[in-house]
């Protein structure tokens, strides 16, 4: 009975992990279709001398991975490896101390995934690694913070500084044991500097700078603008304020308030409002006044390190009857990366008959005139340089026999961008090479900076991204990037600032199994003993034997060598032989046949 039981309980168990899926594998992939995106990958950072070890999550849908690899950056991923069916890759070809960067995609068939996130691993030998994480300040006064992350087996740390970041680094302190420096001798506030860090160790010797952080020490709270004054009845339509430039303010914020006696000599004024802020001109008008109505200014200075206190009031009225002189339109907008335009457009203003439209390649630069009276308040500009800044400006025109332009409007800049490029044409590829390799070639298409490649198994399969970056007309794929023997359908895009070209038409192209080279045969204590040279691709090598005696060639034996003994031998005859190299996919043409005679 004790039996009896323990066998129902072992069918309940088989049937439950049937029914819920007992079956092993990566991910169960649904042949044909896509595999979902690996979402997780991580390579390591200097655990090994002479390799890296990278590692991903499973992938719905996949049956195994392809791992793709950049060097220094992430611009210029290849693919290093296909057909990994496990969740990790040993990555042996690196250079100790170098960095790289490396994707997976998730495989079903020849059906690919797009790349994963990128991981950067290294493999570390020697003086200690360069930190990382460097950050420097941009919200204090005066001063930069800079911090990074600790370096292992470190003593101190160098500290580096410079005002281009590509270059010219001085050394600035030392001995520094912490992970975190106040630099005190900014040379110039508002400015970007550059810093970079350097561990040293007593037994090891220095290591390689970080990567370059900047940082900006702001400046001083400005006092208050002098020489504060504004137009008393001159404009029968505004107030102009002006006021002149206080030391370290970069721009300016303008308060109003009603003066309640209406004497100028004397401030009463109870609340002053604010009616402008971010002004960076010594001017501003106001239009929102009452006529004949007094009122009081006060101007505050702003720097990056935040506003100074109001300077002393100036009184300023619009007068009935006195010349009316249009403002200077707002709300300048010009648009970013229209190809090959850049619009402009702004408000329309009262009473204004036309308006001049300026331009210059500096915000701080000399306007020139592009659109002179034109009565819309927009213009389309065809600019001289495409992904170039441009910056504009805006008047007005007043009514009259004589008009009046008013003053220039704040600046807004824009650019236009290159159309997307041309689709590649005139895509070939080579055939039959037996070196591993794959030689593609396009012509170069308009307005291309760089181009991507794709692959696919099949001429109406899948197309894969291959590689990326590329700037030669040039691309080889090889071995083992590709099965040795096995037909690939190639496709290529242009990419440029503005986006990626669809894909050209496809081309095919394959690779032959070389005949193994350097055969020979020697006899030697009744076996005869045969060599050749390693054949790329090739996963096995098949060798046959004719007997002297015997019509036709027989397969003896199938090896992963480069060598084979054979000992089945008959004595007082020529023993003729043949290899031929294999793979899952294709395999070679025989080799000349080489004999020998056996005797003993």
């Amino acid at each position: 009975m004790k039996r009896y039981a323990l066998y129902v309980t072992l069918i309940f168990i088989v049937s439950l992990i049937t029914s819920c899926g007992g079956d092993s594998g990566s991910a169960g992939g649904d042949n044909g279709a896509v595999p979902a995106m690996p979402q997780w990958i991580k390579a390591t950072e200097g655990v090994f001398k002479d390799k890296v070890e990278v590692y991903w999550d499973d992938s719905v849908g996949s049956h195994n991975f392809v791992l793709y690899k950049s060097i220094d950056d992430k611009n210029n991923f290849r693919v290093i490896a296909t057909d990994i069916t496990g969740n990790s890759f040993v990555d042996d070809r690196v250079t100790p101390n170098r960095i790289y960067y490396y994707k997976v995609a998730a495989a079903n068939g020849d059906k690919w995934s797009q790349p994963s996130i990128d991981a950067c691993g290294f493999a570390h030998d020697g003086k200690p690694l360069a930190p990382v994480n460097v950050v420097a300040s941009k919200s204090k006064i005066g001063e930069i913070l800079i911090e990074w992350k600790e370096v292992p087996q470190c003593d101190y740390y160098r500290v580096f500084r410079s005002d281009n970041k590509n270059g010219g680094f001085s050394e600035i302190v030392s001995n520094i044991t912490s992970t975190n420096y106040t630099d005190t001798s900014v040379p110039v506030r508002d400015k970007k500097y550059f810093y970079c860090i350097q561990a040293i160790s007593n037994n090891d010797g220095e290591g390689d700078l970080s990567d370059v952080a900047d940082g900006i020490a702001l400046e001083d709270i400005p006092l208050p603008p002098v020489t504060v004054n504004a137009t008393d009845g001159i404009y029968g339509n505004k107030v102009d304020i002006t006021w002149a430039a206080a030391d370290k303010a970069s721009m300016y914020a303008l308060y109003r308030a009603v003066d309640n006696d209406g004497v100028a000599e004397t401030d009463d004024s109870s609340e002053y409002e604010l009616v402008a802020a971010n002004i960076t001109e010594l001017l501003y008008e106001d239009t929102t006044v009452i006529v004949n109505q007094l009122y009081r200014y006060k101007v505050a200075a702003i720097s990056s390190g935040g506003e100074g206190e109001k300077s002393n009031s100036c009184a300023g009225k619009s007068k009935s009857g006195a010349p009316i002189q249009t403002p200077a339109p707002q709300n300048l907008i010009a648009s970013d990366g229209d190809y090959d335009i850049i619009s402009i457009s702004w408000d329309a203003v009262s009473s204004a008959t036309a308006y001049s439209l300026y331009r210059s390649d500096a915000s701080n630069g000399s306007y020139t005139v592009i659109a002179n009276k034109i009565t819309a308040t927009s213009f389309v500009d065809t600019p001289p340089s495409l992904v170039t800044r441009y910056y504009y400006k805006v008047t007005s025109w007043s009514e009259g026999l004589e008009p009046v332009e008013s003053y220039k409007s704040l600046h807004d800049e824009g650019y236009a961008m290159p159309k997307i490029a041309n689709v590649p044409s005139g895509l070939t590829s080579s055939t039959n090479r037996t070196d591993g390799k794959i030689i593609l070639k396009w012509f170069a298409s308009d307005r291309a900076e760089s181009y991507k490649l794709y692959r696919s198994d099949s001429q109406s399969g899948t197309y894969n991204l291959l590689a990326s970056g590329l700037v030669n007309l040039e691309y080889t794929d090889e071995f083992p990037s590709i099965i040795v023997g096995k037909n690939y359908y190639y496709k290529v895009s242009a990419v440029n600032v503005s986006g990626e070209s669809q894909m050209s038409e496809y081309v095919a192209g394959n690779t032959k199994l070389a005949v193994p080279g350097n055969f020979s045969v020697s006899y030697s204590n009744k076996q005869v003993t045969l060599n050749w040279s390693a054949v790329i691709g090739a996963t096995a090598y098949k060798i046959q034997r004719r007997k002297f005696f015997e019509t036709s060639y027989k397969n003896i034996g199938t090896t992963s060598s480069c060598n084979f003994i054979d000992t089945d031998l008959t004595w007082g005859q020529h023993h003729y032989y043949k290899v031929q190299a294999i793979n899952s996919a294709a395999s070679s043409d025989w080799s000349d046949s080489q004999s020998v005679y056996v005797i003993w």
